[in-house]
């Protein structure tokens, strides 16, 4: 039962790194499209 439990954390923890990850570079994405750096459709890529 604690198996499942401690591999049911790791997953967790691995989508959710996974998730700040991506909402970090979609916010500095909208830091360079702000700034005329970078295009919009180009911080979807």
């Amino acid at each position: 039962m604690i198996k499942i439990q401690i591999q049911s954390l790791g997953t967790g923890l691995a989508n959710s790194i996974m998730f700040f990850i991506h909402a970090a570079s979609f916010g500095y994405g909208s830091v360079l499209v702000e700034n005329g750096e970078m295009e919009a459709p180009l911080v979807f890529r």
